[in-house]
């Protein structure tokens, strides 16, 4: 897809930008052009979708992950929700840099996850504990 233009532009035709990316639920763009962050819940990650249409992992259960289900993006941060449906325990938010140099592995050389635990009182009031 491409978003639509500024200066009241139409939005271009559907195109297809990746392939072999099952499970996406949810993307945002970065604000980098076309650059694409996409939330995987089976798999468990979140991609980074170049414009070219190749695509580097940025994010797995090992930085914290358990099923995201949604990924915004704001000021350069991330914002990846994990329902946690598979180990129906700790859910969290996860915050991490939307950084532009990767490594070989596909993560950015100084990408810092942050998890931030959403906990909710009989009340029903949301606290936040890093």
């Amino acid at each position: 897809m491409r978003p639509v233009r500024p200066g009241g532009g139409r939005p271009g035709s559907v195109q297809i930008r990746a392939r072999g990316l099952t499970g996406i639920d949810d993307f945002a763009f970065t604000g980098r052009g076309d650059e694409i962050l996409a939330a995987l819940d089976g798999p468990n990650k979140v991609v980074r979708i170049h414009p070219d249409g190749t695509w580097t992992t940025a994010l797995t259960g090992a930085d914290g992950l358990q099923n995201p289900t949604s990924v915004a993006v704001r000021r350069n941060v991330a914002y990846i929700p994990s329902a946690a449906y598979a180990t129906a325990s700790d859910p969290n938010l996860m915050l991490a840099p939307v950084a532009s140099p990767v490594d070989g592995a596909g993560h950015a050389s100084h990408d810092h996850p942050q998890q931030v635990r959403i906990r909710q009182e009989a009340s029903g009031l949301l606290h936040s504990e890093s």
